[in-house]
């Protein structure tokens, strides 16, 4: 069972420890560039038995089992992505992590965003949106999508 007070106790305990807390799973001394692609929502080739791959507007599957993949490993299953869908996705990827989310994603949401502002659940940073504590994201994307 989740239990907030301890999550928040234990990151606590982890960042007087000296570490960054960059994303809602991840702490660290460095922030993995690697993790940084999905959360910036940029492009990847997904290379092996069920890994995906993304080109920007739609997501490649390949084949999950290692016998199906190496018989055709040029097969994908194709998910098309809509804007909305684009939107919702880079909406909860930013604020889940320390990217943040584009102010200009949020321009039909001025009244929640200010709310979320006045009541320190975000803050505006440049011109973006940073999510204060990335254990309550995605209750902030549910709020803004």
């Amino acid at each position: 069972r989740y239990d907030a007070n301890m999550a928040q106790k234990i990151a606590a305990t982890i960042k007087q420890a000296g570490y960054e807390h960059y994303e809602v799973a991840s702490f660290g001394k460095m922030r993995s560039k690697h993790n940084f692609g999905y959360w910036e929502y940029k492009k990847y080739i997904g290379v092996g038995a069920g890994a995906v791959g993304f080109d920007g507007q739609r997501r490649l599957y390949p084949h999950k089992k290692i016998e199906d993949y190496i018989k055709n490993p040029f097969f994908a299953d194709t998910e098309e992505l809509s804007i909305d869908d684009m939107r919702a996705e880079k909406i909860l990827l930013g604020l889940r992590s320390a990217i943040g989310v584009p102010k200009n994603l949020l321009t039909n949401n001025k009244e929640t965003v200010g709310w979320l502002v006045e009541n320190g659940v975000i803050s505006e940073v440049d011109d973006k949106i940073i999510c204060n504590d990335f254990f309550v994201a995605d209750e902030v994307a549910a709020r803004l999508l």
